[in-house]
């Protein structure tokens, strides 16, 4: 992989502190830009905005991935290579045109008149050297964590994009997993659909994994799973260790659930809801479905995700507090499980109606979601968007904000 930097803000110097980019300037835009792709995305009108659609936006994924499709197709992607005309974008009031493509190559990206290139760091952490002559933006984009993927930590790399699409909150363009699923409304048909009551909940603990041991499990949650499962088997506990995935398998999926994850949760008290790996910001579908689900989840991951919840007590996290050992965890599960009052005061947040009524981070996670924002295909268009027609901004990716590095996504943004 060559080395090379791709844009005045970055450098390939270790910390990201010691480079030269951290000017008040470039700080308070790099600190701005997420909100300014949001309100552009929204559609904000300008104070002026010129009549008919805004100039045609074409994006190219170099290493032909399918871009992050969250818009309400059945599977929630599609496959490559592929062409298509993104529905519904807006920039600033106007509708914005805008085409996402896969190129064989960067070259022939800017050959076709790109104005931005994404590249899929999953799928080969590696980029070529920047086409002579070409001013396109270069975003990398990954959903899956850095500990995996330790290219995404590593400035030699990162030093050659121009913008981030990544898990990470302080993304241009965040690829959170808080998606329509979860994010469409808080209603009794979302996030907020009430629990099943404490007396029909089965006192046990569940758990649904399939992707069993395998060196480089970061995490360390299959060593804590089998612990749990052997303290809760081996003395005489009343909360159950049931396992419906290939890993732990001891139980069958009921009929009731209809081999649906969220309607398995349901039916639990308690259900785990651990990552495979513990990096900042990186919180998956896992937490959310528990959430949504209306168990009390059992988290280990990402070490600000408090600052994701929807109420500071709405999880048992794991590693924290007085939860440090699998033992510790097994009294807190025999705890509740024998307490209705303290087991209930873990679900009371979905009785709360109002946005306003949720503590700051969690409101500001859904601000960032689709409950207030389009898709974010159109989201990435209208960062495009707004690029073209202020190409001399720049940006930094996350190993350059300084903000984030010290304390990930929280409260205050």
């Amino acid at each position: 992989m060559r080395l090379r930097r791709s844009s005045p803000c970055c450098c390939s110097r270790w910390p990201p502190s010691s480079c030269s980019p951290a000017s008040a300037s470039a700080a308070a835009a790099a600190a701005a830009a997420p909100a300014a792709a949001a309100a552009a995305a929204a559609g904000a009108p300008a104070a002026a905005a010129a009549a008919g659609p805004a100039p045609a936006v074409l994006i190219a994924s170099v290493n032909k991935h399918w871009l992050y499709r969250f818009d309400g197709s059945p599977d929630g992607q599609e496959t490559v290579p592929f062409e298509r005309e993104v529905p519904g974008c807006t920039l600033e009031g106007r509708p914005l045109p805008c085409r996402i493509v896969a190129a064989d190559s960067e070259e022939a990206a800017v050959a076709a008149g790109a104005h931005a290139t994404v590249w899929h760091a999953p799928s080969g952490c590696w980029v070529g050297r920047r086409p002579a002559g070409s001013s396109h933006l270069r975003i990398v984009a990954a959903t899956e964590s850095s500990v995996w993927y330790n290219c995404l930590d590593h400035p030699g790399f990162m030093s050659q994009f121009d913008a981030e699409m990544t898990y990470r909150m302080c993304s241009q363009v965040p690829l959170h997993f808080f998606v329509p699923m979860y994010s469409a409304a808080l209603d009794s048909d979302h996030l907020l659909a009430p629990p099943a009551p404490f007396a029909e909940k089965l006192t046990a603990i569940a758990h649904v994994c399939s992707n069993c041991p395998w060196p480089g499990e970061f995490s360390g949650r299959t060593g804590i799973v089998k612990r749990v499962r052997a303290l809760l088997e081996g003395g005489r506990s009343p909360v159950r260790f049931l396992s419906y995935g290939r890993c732990e398998r001891n139980a069958q999926m009921p009929a009731g659930a209809k081999g649906d994850k969220r309607r398995l949760f349901r039916m639990h008290k308690f259900c785990f809801a651990m990552e495979n790996s513990v990096a900042m910001d990186y919180v998956s579908e896992k937490l959310w479905d528990a959430l949504l689900a209306g168990c009390v989840p059992v988290y280990l991951g990402a070490p600000n995700v408090r600052a994701f919840l929807p109420d500071p007590d709405a999880a048992i996290i794991y590693g924290e507090g007085r939860i440090q050992t699998p033992e510790d965890l097994v009294a807190e599960l025999e705890r509740l499980a024998s307490d209705p009052a303290a087991y209930a005061a873990k679900l009371a947040w979905k009785s709360k109606t109002r946005l306003s009524d949720f503590p700051p981070g969690f409101q500001l996670l859904a601000r960032r979601s689709e409950m207030f924002l389009p898709h974010v295909q159109c989201q990435l268009c209208a960062f495009v968007g707004a690029h073209a027609r202020d190409p001399a901004r720049r940006y930094t990716t996350c190993l350059w904000n300084t903000t984030w590095l010290e304390r990930g996504f929280s409260a205050d943004g």
